[in-house]
Order: structure tokens, then sequence, then C-alpha cells
């Protein structure tokens, strides 16, 4: 993981400063307006943009890197987990169109995530402690085997893929997110 980037290294920093600042525009973005409007055009987007990656792979490609870029990345992806859950998919977008390499992209995504699914779980507890009853617990207990085993396995795998092939698998997994985000507003 990098938090802080260097000469060589940009680091995960500004885009969890950025993300910090979009997560509860997001959560109030879900209060207020339709979730399945938002899960359904962020589905339809990463499908789409999947989808070209896979077909035009080094035909699109931005050349932004700065500390304000990847701020305005983290707060985008901030808004979008604050209302979908999905908020690392922005940085991923990001990341994938500038041409980062998997190394890289696991050191700034990685730290990001877990900075806000610990501040969204903070938020709940401030704002609804009766989330975290009983059987919230016992969810968590159910789902912490596959949750290590999928984590194992997905280390292992990551291991073993070169780049291309874990832009690949990423495009792939985006696939898979945008079509389970586009079912949820259909079923």
């Amino acid at each position: 993981m990098t938090i802080r980037g260097g000469a060589e290294r940009e680091g995960a920093l500004p885009y969890i400063f950025g993300g910090l600042a979009g997560v509860p525009i997001g959560a109030e973005l879900l209060r207020t307006l339709p979730a399945s409007l938002f899960a359904g055009g962020l589905g339809v987007f990463l499908i789409a943009y999947a989808l070209v990656m896979l077909l035009m792979p080094d035909t699109l490609r931005i050349d932004v890197s700065a500390s304000k870029a990847a701020a305005a990345v983290g707060a985008l992806g901030g808004i979008v987990g604050g209302f979908s859950g999905f908020g690392a998919s922005v940085l991923v977008v990001y990341l994938g169109l500038r041409g980062v390499g998997k190394s890289a992209t696991r050191g700034i995504t990685q730290p990001y995530i877990l900075v806000m699914q610990v501040v969204s779980l903070a938020v709940l507890a401030a704002t609804d402690l009766a989330i975290f009853n009983i059987f919230f617990w016992f969810l968590w207990a159910m789902t912490l085997p596959a949750v290590l085993l999928g984590s194992g396995s997905g280390v292992a795998l990551y291991r073993r893929l070169s780049d291309h092939h874990f832009r690949r698998a990423v495009l792939i997994l985006l696939i898979v997110s945008g079509v389970s985000l586009v079912a949820k507003t259909v079923v």
C-alpha cells in the first residue's frame, strides 16, 4: 500500500481526502433521490466502459495525474460510494484510462477502500446504531469465512497475473459489477 506518494510513485492520500469529502454528498443523494436511477446508470456506464476498453484497449488514454485530479476522482468515488458502495470503481476507471499498472492501482485502491469503508461504518454507527444489532453480527459471522476465502484467493490470483491479464480481469469484474447493479434496478 502506498498512502503517500513519492517522486516515482503516486499515493492514495489525495484520493482518500477527496473521497472523505464526497461520501456525505453521495449519502445525501441516496436519501433524497431514487437509488435505482443511480445504480442503474452506474451499472450501464461500467458495462459500456469495460466493453470499450476490452475491444479498444490502447485507443482511450488520458494523461492527467496530479493531486488535484486525484482528489477530484476520489471525491467522485466518494459520491458514488455513498449511494452505491462501488466508489472504488471510479478510481479503477481513472487509473485504467491512465494506464497505471496493477501494483500501483492496488496500492491506491486498497487504502482508499479501507478508509471509505471504515468511515462509512462510523457514519452509520453515529447516525443509526440500531443497524448493528444481533442480526448484523450474525450475518457478519456467517459471511466472514467466504470473505476470507475470497480475499485469499484474490491475492493468490493477483500474484500470478501479469499487468495485461490483471487489466483484463479488472475489466471483466467491472462488467460483472455493472450487470449486478443493473439487475438490482430491474428486480
